[in-house]
């Protein structure tokens, strides 16, 4: 299925290739006879260009789901500073247009020992304005409508945002 393509791609990526290299080798095979699985790799491949690298595999995944939901693509990887340019903040997922942003929870990276300094985080960005959702694997599941509406009263769909790719995401 392609979902399945998807995860395949983000895997890869992930932890062995970029995406540059891997449009490249389509690009040549695109020239042989045959090639029918190209336009379903080549979509599984639209969320991970331009951008610095995500956080994780599951990022990619609520990228696709935010894309299908028809909102405007995200800066990855954003990095917040503050009024004296000091760094606050690396964000999962941003538009900094509205100062929104989401941070996947991996249960690997986020459980109980890390929610106390997660909070502290969190307060920072609110501090500097910024409004952040928290985004889980099972708000990823079907039926769920937690991240659709959050971010729908934050984030204008179907708005062509200007990509602000700045070397390494900064903000």
């Amino acid at each position: 299925s392609h979902e399945t393509l998807c995860e395949l791609v983000d895997q890869t990526l992930f932890r062995f290739a970029d995406a540059r290299r891997v449009r490249e080798a389509m690009d040549r095979a695109s020239r042989a006879p045959g090639r029918k699985g190209l336009p379903s790799l080549e979509e599984a491949l639209a969320v991970w260009t331009p951008g610095p690298k995500p956080g994780s595999p599951a990022e990619m995944r609520l990228v696709r789901h935010l894309r299908r939901l028809g909102f405007p693509p995200p800066e990855r990887q954003w990095k917040v500073r503050d009024a004296a340019d000091r760094f606050v903040a690396k964000i999962d997922l941003a538009w900094p247009r509205w100062m929104v942003g989401l941070e996947y929870d991996g249960e690997a990276f986020h459980g109980p020992r890390r929610w106390s300094s997660d909070d502290e985080r969190q307060d920072r960005l609110a501090s500097l304005g910024w409004q952040m959702g928290r985004v889980t694997k099972y708000d990823l599941e079907p039926g769920s409508t937690m991240v659709e509406t959050w971010l729908a009263s934050r984030v204008p769909r179907g708005v062509a945002v200007p990509v602000a790719r700045r070397a390494g995401g900064t903000g």
